[in-house]
């Protein structure tokens, strides 16, 4: 049991430090410290806990917001605008 807790909290405090890496690199996006080209995010001193993200399912999340900054710096803020409920539920919807 009580290995069973040490690996949770390991997982929790690699999992915080790599929110806190991520954390970063949104800012250095906003402070011009870092680029979105060729469908990465090109950072200077990008942190090695995003370098190195894995197949688990919180590595999959972070994944998953760098690859939708990408995908916004790309085509542009608007257009990752949410969908309204009238285009949702068009004619012939529901």
């Amino acid at each position: 049991m009580q290995g069973t807790s040490a690996e949770l909290d390991r997982r929790a405090l690699d999992f915080a430090q790599k929110q806190a890496a991520l954390r970063d690199v949104i800012a250095a996006l906003a402070e011009g410290r870092a680029e979105i080209s060729g469908g990465d995010i090109v950072m200077q001193d990008m942190p090695a806990f995003l370098k190195e993200l894995g197949e688990n399912k919180e590595d999959w999340m972070i994944q998953a917001v760098l690859d939708l900054i990408v995908r916004a710096g790309e085509v542009g803020v608007g257009a990752m605008q949410p969908a309204r409920v009238e285009e949702i539920e068009g004619p012939g919807v529901g």
